[in-house]
């Protein structure tokens, strides 16, 4: 899996790449004491240059209360055997299949030995499309001078950086409608070659809401066909039938094809939400290619009258040298 994450780190200064916001901020000591659910963890690293002394992890973001949230917030209290080291940060995200994304490159920051004054917060909102699952997180650190991998930091011997249970926003979401009932008409069909021109769609969409709106995109294969303008329906009622009278356009070949209708829910404060529905399938053609097939057949007469007069013009060719003589 390839998840793109959107990536925000809490800083004084800051730069954008793209769907990408990164900013960064040291956490004071002051700052520090008013955090929750600081977790120590035993000073071990695999060359003994950096730890990670305690790490403090937040969540706010979870729709649907599933316990997998959009966002992750890391506070990290990173240690040192020297006085002090400049060094950066690689935070990578890695899956249940244990492929790893790199989510991004920190800013330098220094390390005071063990003080409670260089902690740095990493907030984190994956992107909408990330699977959910469990995730852990892996820290590389550099030496911010000579850019040498100088410590690796994993879920391995800290277990706040294992199990993150984390979920895009195209999963963390309630289904706020559903498809209560459908059906679909085909008609038109010039040369009755079982294709029509044709389709009559009526959606009976049910909202958890008492007024909800919502806009259809109705496609074939996959491709689209009729983009619907906004329209709303009101919880449970039967009075709020949409229908599409929808003619296959010349872009469409002559075949069979998946009907489907992507159904969005209109929102203001953040991403729509869409729902897609598979309605069955249909044989359809467009009007050029709807055209009875007419053949134009030409008759060459022959026969016994044809022979009589070519009969009939040897005899007075025949009379008339006689006669000359």
């Amino acid at each position: 899996m390839r998840a793109l994450i959107l990536f925000t780190l809490l800083l004084a200064n800051s730069f954008s790449f793209a769907a990408t916001s990164v900013k960064q901020q040291a956490v004071t000591s002051e700052k520090a004491t008013a955090q929750q659910s600081v977790q120590k963890i035993k000073k071990t690293s695999r060359h003994n240059v950096v730890w990670l002394d305690s790490l403090t992890t937040t969540s706010l973001l979870d729709e649907d209360n599933d316990g997998y949230s959009q966002d992750i917030n890391f506070t990290f209290d990173f240690d040192t055997s020297y006085q002090q080291l400049p060094v950066y940060v690689d935070l990578m995200l890695v899956d249940e299949q244990l492929h790893t994304t790199k989510l991004t490159t920190s800013s330098d920051f220094v390390l005071n030995s063990d003080s409670l004054a260089d902690k740095q917060r990493f907030d984190i909102t994956v992107d909408e499309h990330l699977l959910t699952g469990y995730y852990q997180l892996l820290i590389n650190i550099y030496d911010a001078n000579s850019h040498q991998l100088i410590d690796v930091i994993d879920y391995h011997n800290n277990q706040g950086l294992d199990n993150l249970r984390l979920e895009g926003h195209k999963f963390d979401h309630h289904d706020t409608f559903s498809l209560f009932n459908h059906s679909y008409n085909t008609s038109i069909d010039r040369d009755n070659d079982g294709y029509d021109q044709r389709v009559e769609l009526t959606l009976d969409l049910d909202s958890i809401y008492d007024v909800q709106q919502l806009q259809a995109n109705i496609r074939l294969d996959g491709r689209l066909l009729y983009a619907s303008a906004p329209f709303t329906i009101y919880g449970s009622s039967t009075s709020d039938v949409q229908t599409f009278d929808l003619l296959a356009p010349s872009q469409f070949h002559t075949g069979t094809y998946e009907l489907t209708v992507e159904v969005t829910e209109i929102i203001s404060h953040h991403s729509e939400h869409t729902t897609t529905f598979d309605l069955g399938y249909v044989s359809v053609e467009s009007d050029y290619n709807d055209q009875p097939v007419h053949t134009d057949v030409i008759i060459h007469e022959s026969g016994s009258i044809h022979w009589i007069f070519l009969l009939g013009t040897g005899v007075m060719l025949m009379l008339r040298r006689y006669l000359q003589k």
